[in-house]
């Protein structure tokens, strides 16, 4: 397997619980679209009594599926999810500890009784078996990945921007020393 390759599984299976967690927030995002059009922008699902809310449940199951940012990553999501509860298990355990609790190798080995080398052995082993799908994924990953990005520097704009309306920006901690203002060429 080449270098680049295996920074590739990596980073997909690094991102799996983040796509989890995107893809939780883009189910309840489209769950109170339905639900604030549905109960005249009260926000309130309501209780399922006898099967009243299935209308709405149609609602929501067709929001998604028009959705294709919820479509993509709930396919990539469960790509990943079913090739890793099909691992043996010690290549899950080694996937779960090493990429999705970010726990170091050194930690691992000591919980697990192995040597570091082992674990390494392991990790590597559990990258060639997820590079079929991980693989496969990537350019779905990719542009989740960069969708994302683009929202964090966009909310970091609105967030400095609201900072600059508001007088805000930069704070200086109690007890430093306020910043220098910077010398330009030509000038002091």
């Amino acid at each position: 397997m080449r270098e680049d390759e295996i920074k590739a599984v990596e980073s997909v299976l690094f991102e799996y619980p983040a796509m989890c967690m995107c893809l939780k927030m883009r189910s309840e995002y489209l769950v109170s679209l339905v639900s604030l059009a549905s109960f005249g922008g009260s926000g309130e699902i309501g209780p399922v009594d006898g099967g009243l809310m299935i209308p709405d449940q149609i609602k929501i199951l067709e929001r998604k599926e028009r959705d294709p940012g919820f479509l993509v990553l709930s396919a990539v999501v469960e790509r990943i999810f079913d090739a890793v509860n099909n691992a043996p298990a010690e290549t899950r355990e080694i996937i779960t500890r090493l990429f999705f609790m970010r726990q170091e190798p050194k930690h691992a080995a000591a919980e697990t009784n192995s040597s570091i080398s082992r674990i390494y052995r392991k990790k590597l082993e559990a990258v060639k078996y997820m590079s079929a799908v991980c693989i496969g994924i990537y350019p779905a990953f990719c542009r989740w990945r960069a969708e994302r990005d683009e929202e964090e520097a966009e909310n970091m704009r609105l967030r400095y921007e609201e900072g600059k309306t508001r007088g805000g920006g930069p704070r200086t901690p109690p007890g430093a020393a306020p910043p220098q203002t910077p010398r330009f060429w030509g000038r002091g």
